[in-house]
């Protein structure tokens, strides 16, 4: 996605969260731009980029609406940005509505077109303004953090004639170059070598560098020699030949030049690197597995100047590659996996998403291990290849010899897998325990709701409030009684509350029981597809009936019908909401005691609402608890649900 028209009298801060919803976005974690841009809205206010980074990621979410939104504002922003019309292009195809996506199409090729013809005349009628070093620093960490669009709209927002120059005008000219506008860039690059002598060395650098981009490899390599670059006592020009000659496929070349360089900022790690890969190449794999357990892995990121990373990253790139297309990975060679797997994690800080998975795949053909699954499992997590992610990850739950110290990572993959797999929004005004059989929401579609390492699924007609009260009980609980080794949801429908305990680690252990079939399948959905094995026991059960005796509980907890009166506000509905003559609440008092451990706790979510018929009262239950050797405890308010209140109950001995 392209940058916008933005002041250079921007904030440092305001680049910097720039860049950051940018990796954000290349790294498809499109929920964290959402929340980072919400969380600095009055920095970003009036950026075109940052409404253009929202519109994306919502698209990428499938919520189209807030995406017109966020690209509606651009446009009122500025009507000329092409990448606005392009993305309101993107989601109105998406929407079905394709006369209109294609007017926004053409749109945004007009606003190509005219940015186009106006390179020109914009580097003719710029004059230079006085720039302070301020100014400069801005422009290099512009530079350093590769904003090329930002760079450039920085350089013409304070120069009026940038011929005069030739510092700026080289930069510019790179910009050109790193924005769409190769050739224009080139020839600027060019120009300044043909008349400027003051920045010999950075427009040079910048030619060749542009020119390796452009793959023009056989012409940056004439340039240096014909200019006798490598001589220079800069050793850039030398380094830079060697990386030309590994794409011109000269390997012995290529090393040898690199190998000469005398750097005190290059070090050992950087050249041997490239041997490893050379080495690999020649299938010398002995010799490559030599040098590679001499590499200090912790310094395989070679912070350069911009351009000299990013050439020597493709190089590398490129050697990778090729090595990934030799004919020798159906050999069971124990020495293969070990270079491969350390060519993956070189590809993840590379951010070579796409070139990491196939590395490890080949590895795992080779030698299979869960470490290098757990790998696979965040790179397609990454790419936002949710059925691969689960897959991996439960290939590794399912071994039951594995060893692994990240469980509970393991998990959260594959429960944002599963929740992105089937993801629906949902609008918690329409999803309302007291809808009738008639709401606008399907009753019967699959919904997903989140709770940190576990996805619950559940529809319409079984939800009972309990996404409502998670935050408040989670709270509450945690604070009262830590940490306990098991808890049980009393009519827990799909188990809303029961799994966000497990998954907030309360509770060790979780058992669940609903009277509905169907409640129950959905329980058993989310325990099934979340891999929780042991941890979890589910019974289709009225009240205790079916709970074997041998389970036993430190804390029960639980969101039962809350109407006692002898009007059913729930006809129509699955779910029971309402319990006659609290019918329910007795028979479970009389119940629960004999499955509570000598120091357990009820602590029950209940409501209080005078002004309606049914509601409950904190007394309404008092005599049926004492009449089964239970005692109320407490009752306290909820602080951030109206209405309800904890029922805190425990053996009367």
């Amino acid at each position: 996605m392209l940058h916008s028209e933005i002041s250079f009298k921007r904030s440092l801060s305001f680049k910097k969260i720039l860049h950051q919803l940018l990796t954000k976005y290349e790294n498809k974690d499109y929920d964290s731009v959402i929340k980072l841009a919400a969380e600095n809205k009055k920095i970003l206010e009036g950026s075109v980029v940052a409404l253009n980074f929202l519109a994306c990621s919502y698209i990428k979410l499938n919520l189209n609406k807030d995406a017109i939104l966020n690209l509606k504002s651009a446009l009122k922003l500025d009507s000329s940005f092409q990448d606005s019309y392009t993305n309101m292009s993107k989601v109105l195809y998406q929407l079905g509505n394709i006369d209109e996506s294609n007017k926004m199409l053409e749109k945004a090729n007009y606003c190509n077109l005219l940015k186009k013809k106006n390179v020109e005349r914009i580097t003719e009628r710029i004059s230079l303004k006085e720039v302070t070093d301020g100014d400069f620093e801005t422009i290099k960490l512009l530079f350093d953090i590769g904003d090329w669009w930002e760079a450039r709209n920085s350089i013409e927002s304070y120069v009026k004639n940038i011929g005069n120059n030739a510092l700026l005008k080289s930069l510019y000219g790179f910009c050109l170059f790193k924005t769409g506008l190769s050739k224009e860039g080139i020839n600027l690059l060019i120009n300044v070598l043909e008349n400027d002598f003051d920045t010999d060395l950075i427009a040079e650098t910048l030619l060749i560098i542009a020119l390796l981009e452009d793959r023009q490899f056989l012409k940056a390599q004439k340039y240096i020699l014909e200019k006798k670059l490598d001589t220079k006592p800069n050793t850039i020009f030398k380094e830079i030949l060697g990386i030309l000659n590994i794409f011109l496929n000269d390997y012995s070349i290529a090393l040898d030049l690199i190998t000469q360089i005398n750097d005190k900022q290059i070090d050992s790690n950087y050249h041997n690197l490239f041997k490893v890969l050379i080495l690999f190449l020649g299938e010398q794999f002995d010799q490559a597995l030599s040098i590679l357990n001499k590499l200090d892995h912790s310094k395989l990121i070679h912070k350069r100047n911009f351009g000299i990373e990013i050439i020597s990253k493709n190089a590398f790139v490129y050697l990778i590659v090729k090595i990934l297309k030799m004919n020798i990975w159906k050999i069971k060679n124990v020495k293969l996996p070990i270079i491969l797997d350390f060519l993956g994690q070189y590809l993840i800080s590379l951010k070579e998403i796409d070139l990491a998975i196939e590395t490890f795949e080949k590895s795992q053909k080779i030698i299979s291990s869960d470490s290098k699954n757990q790998k696979l499992a965040e790179l397609y997590f990454i790419k936002s290849d949710w059925e691969k992610a689960i897959k991996h990850v439960k290939i590794i739950l399912k071994n039951k010899n594995t060893i692994t110290n990240d469980k509970k990572e393991l998990r959260e993959i594959l429960s944002k897998s599963l929740l992105n797999l089937h993801k629906i929004k949902i609008n918690m005004e329409k999803l309302d325990p007291f809808q009738t059989n008639k709401s606008v929401i399907d009753q019967n579609k699959l919904m997903t709701h989140f709770c940190p390492g576990i996805c619950v699924f559940f529809t319409a007609d079984l939800y009972g409030g309990g996404i409502r009260l998670e935050n408040d009980y989670i709270k509450f609980v945690k604070e009262r009684y830590g940490q306990v080794e098991s808890l049980f949801e009393w009519c827990a429908g799909p188990g809303f509350l029961g799994y966000s305990m497990l998954a907030n680690e309360i509770t060790k252990k979780l058992c669940l029981a609903d009277i509905n079939p169907k409640a129950v399948k959905y329980a058993n959905k989310t325990h099934k597809e979340n891999m929780l094995g042991k941890d979890v026991s589910i019974y289709l059960s009225d009240n205790m009936d079916e709970v074997p005796k041998h389970e036993k509980f430190d804390l029960v907890i639980g969101n039962p019908p809350h109407f006692g009166g002898n009007k059913d506000f729930f006809s129509g509905i699955d779910r029971k909401g309402w319990d006659e003559d609290w019918k329910i609440h007795e028979k479970f008092f009389s119940q629960i005691g004999s499955y509570l451990k000598p120091n357990g706790r009820l602590c029950i979510m209940e409501w209080e609402n005078p002004s309606v018929i049914g509601s409950s009262t904190k007394n309404t239950f008092s005599q049926m608890i004492e009449e089964n050797g239970l005692v109320i405890e407490e009752t306290i308010d909820c602080k951030l649900v109206p209405d309800h209140y904890y029922l805190i109950v425990k053996k009367s001995n």
